[in-house]
C-alpha cells in the first residue's frame, strides 16, 4: 500500500520538509511501502528538494514517486493514476493546501467519488 500526497503551491516550500516529515512518519509507523508526491502549481524541483532533502535520506525505506505539475493537468495526471493501478495500492490521500479555494479541493472530491473506500484527509494550513 502507498500513501498519496497532493500539496497546491499556496504552501510555503518552507513548510513542506515538516509537512513530508509527518507524513513519512505515518507512512512507516502504517507499514505504508511508499510515498506518491504530488506538487501542484508553481513549485520547481529545484527548490523543493533541499526543502524535503532530510526527508527524503532519513526515510530511504519507502518507495517515492514526485511529481511536480501544473494545475490544469493535476486532476488528469491523479485520474490517469487512479484509473492504471491505485485503486488497490493507495491506502490513504493527503491533500495540503493554504487556499479555501484551491483546485486541488476537485482532486480531492475526485478521489472521494472514485475510490469510496480510500481514505481521504484534507489539511488547510494557516
Amino acid at each position: 500500500m502507498w500513501i498519496a500526497v497532493i500539496v497546491d503551491d499556496t504552501v510555503n516550500v518552507a513548510e513542506l520538509g515538516t509537512e513530508f516529515r509527518d507524513v513519512f512518519t505515518k507512512a512507516l509507523s502504517d507499514g505504508v511501502k511508499g510515498v506518491l508526491l504530488y506538487l501542484v502549481g508553481g513549485y520547481s524541483l529545484s527548490k523543493v528538494l533541499p526543502a524535503i532533502r532530510d526527508v527524503l535520506l532519513n526515510n530511504v525505506a519507502l518507495g517515492v514517486v514526485m511529481y511536480v505539475i501544473d494545475q490544469d493537468t493535476a486532476l488528469n495526471v491523479v485520474r490517469e493514476a487512479i484509473d492504471r493501478s491505485a485503486r488497490d495500492l493507495i491506502k490513504e490521500f493527503i491533500v495540503i493546501t493554504s487556499s479555501s479555494n484551491s483546485p486541488v479541493y476537485r482532486i480531492a472530491d475526485f478521489i472521494r467519488s472514485s475510490l469510496p473506500n480510500a481514505k481521504v484527509v484534507v489539511k488547510v494550513k494557516a
